[in-house]
């Protein structure tokens, strides 16, 4: 978009004679042509160019005859001719930013709009910048920007919450995929992402998967939430037998989840738990390693156990005996065994 914005300066070769429209908030229109609007921009800047003109003219004709100072004044002219090439090319950088911002907002209609954007393009077609920056101080933007974060957070929370009231209704057509990825749009954080990644990898379209999941390690603010997203990765990769890249993502999650837990262990310990239990999966049905699944497990189950009054433990617990008994382990005889340590 910016290219092309500029593009469009380009192609005009300087003719500044294009008429601008803008409809500001209170209905106002701003109709006049480019160059005017411009003119009122940089006129400070042309009249200090003017100024050092003058000066350069006036010291160049002190010199005459005064062959004792020339080389002083020689050496103050040369000082002041390189502030005038400098003040000309930020009079070109500023003539063609303001060109810029009207070519951009060119045909647009603020009218209704509560936002301060409008009333600054207007100080600005007066000629007024430092009124344009007293608009968008610093405060006032951030406080714009806070309440715009804030109602893009909700709009996406309602996305999400049309998906759960669709998937009631065992709507699992495309308004529903629809729903997830308008909620990862409008507020693109981590917790979006995962969602919409989970979403898709539940319906087995894996590529839309794997690109949340990719965002999700780009948004990710924490180790928690890292080690979230590679543990769910490394489900995908499983399901596409990318068992190289499963593995490794497994083993770092499992990583991280540890050393969270060893300083947290009644917040974290269930989530070493839930990647131990799929590491054990994994090689069980797509690595065959016996031990190895049967270890993890065992270290699994005792993640678990202290918290086996929480629901979705149980259910936790419960895969984890399901591998047990795929590998002919008698699990009522392994759990009083283990009770008895």
């Amino acid at each position: 978009m910016f290219e092309n914005k500029r593009n469009t300066i380009g192609n005009i070769s300087g003719d500044y004679n294009q008429v601008i429209q803008i409809i500001l908030s209170d209905g106002e229109k701003i109709v006049e042509k480019l160059g005017t609007l411009i003119e009122r921009l940089v006129n400070k800047e042309k009249e200090e160019i003017n100024t050092l003109k003058k000066l350069i003219t006036s010291k160049e004709e002190a010199l005459g005859d005064k062959t004792k100072i020339v080389e002083l004044q020689g050496n103050e002219i040369i000082r002041l001719k390189s502030d005038l090439a400098q003040k000309k090319t930020q009079l070109e950088e500023s003539e063609k930013r303001f060109s810029e911002i009207f070519l951009e907002n060119n045909g647009k209609n603020f009218s209704g709009s509560e936002e301060i954007y409008p009333k600054a393009l207007e100080a600005l077609s007066k000629g007024n910048k430092k009124e344009a920056l007293q608009i968008l101080e610093r405060n006032k933007m951030i406080e714009q920007k806070n309440k715009l974060e804030k109602e893009k957070e909700q709009q996406a929370e309602s996305w999400l919450l049309r998906a759960d009231l669709l998937k009631n209704e065992n709507n699992w057509g495309n308004e529903l995929n629809e729903c997830y990825d308008l909620a990862a749009e409008i507020f693109p954080d981590w917790g979006n992402n995962l969602t919409a990644a989970n979403h898709y990898k539940f319906i087995n379209v894996f590529k839309k998967a794997d690109h949340y999941y990719q965002i999700c390690l780009q948004k990710e603010n924490s180790d928690y939430e890292r080690a979230s997203t590679l543990n769910n990765l490394a489900n995908l990769q499983r399901a596409k037998n990318e068992f190289s890249k499963a593995e490794q993502s497994y083993e770092e999650a499992l990583e991280i989840r540890r050393k969270l837990a060893e300083e947290n262990p009644q917040t974290y310990l269930p989530d070493v738990g839930m990647t131990l239990i799929n590491m054990a999966i994994f090689y069980q049905d797509s690595i065959v390693k016996k031990e190895l699944s049967i270890g993890l497990v065992d270290e699994a189950i005792a993640c678990l156990l202290p918290f086996h009054h929480i629901p979705y433990i149980q259910d936790y617990l419960k895969t984890a005996f399901s591998v047990l008994k795929d590998w002919g382990i008698d699990t009522e005889k392994y759990l009083k065994d283990k009770i008895a340590e």
